[in-house]
């Protein structure tokens, strides 16, 4: 997944017990500065739970499109896998790489950049006119995700008590597994009522809030 030093840094333990404390003998910290990065719970699990649904939900929602974008854009059966494995082939090769930029540049800064290359690729896709147009739009939603993956597990563990980092990483995990389960009942939907378009220009919305939670939480 890309291990990122707030994963291996020290951790404010007596903020566990007490968070009032103006000073913690044991890491050095004040508490408002262990509180750190994220702003509260719901913000960050709000921001994480987004990032875990999209940059997953986006390798499964598009398999039930498949029929319509290789019909509409007459791809033969070999380009039209290609659309499922251009975004998983980047995901899965960039990830390290995301996890190195965060620790260099700082989650805030990834994720949102992460994102804004997410977002404009899912723009790309959705009014992709052509086979090169979608695939070229897929393997950049893939490099966009291999960035905010990363730093959105960077943000999820930069709680200040082990509870709060708990309770982030318990929304990340349902997250996942609600987008592996409703990505191909979103995509068939999508496909079938709105347009194959709209598998990928659904996106949009949710990149937008969490963009916004970013701006304001995680600058």
């Amino acid at each position: 997944w890309g291990l990122t030093d707030s994963f291996r840094r020290p951790v404010c333990q007596a903020d566990d017990k007490k968070r009032d404390a103006p000073w913690c003998a044991t890491c050095g910290m004040t508490a408002s500065a262990s509180r750190g990065v994220g702003g509260g719970r719901r913000s960050r699990s709000a921001a994480v739970a987004i990032v875990a649904f999209l940059t997953t939900v986006d390798g499964t929602i598009v398999n039930v499109a498949l029929p319509s974008i290789q019909r509409d854009l007459r791809m033969s059966l070999a380009s039209a896998q290609w659309v499922v494995t251009a975004y998983l082939i980047t995901f899965s090769a960039l990830m390290l790489t995301g996890g190195r930029l965060t620790d260099r540049y700082g989650q805030g800064a990834v994720l949102r950049f992460g994102l804004a290359v997410f977002t404009a690729a899912s723009l790309l896709a959705g009014l992709a006119h052509c086979a090169a147009v979608l695939l070229l739009a897929r393997a950049a939603q893939g490099c966009g995700a291999a960035l905010a993956l990363p730093a959105g597990l960077a943000v999820a563990a930069s709680g200040p008590t082990a509870r709060d980092r708990d309770a982030v990483a318990a929304v990340w995990m349902a997250s996942l597994a609600s987008a592996l389960a409703l990505g191909p009942v979103i995509g068939g939907w999508l496909s079938q009522h709105l347009g194959w378009h709209w598998v990928f220009l659904v996106n949009r919305s949710e990149e937008r809030r969490v963009g916004k939670e970013c701006r304001s939480r995680l600058s």
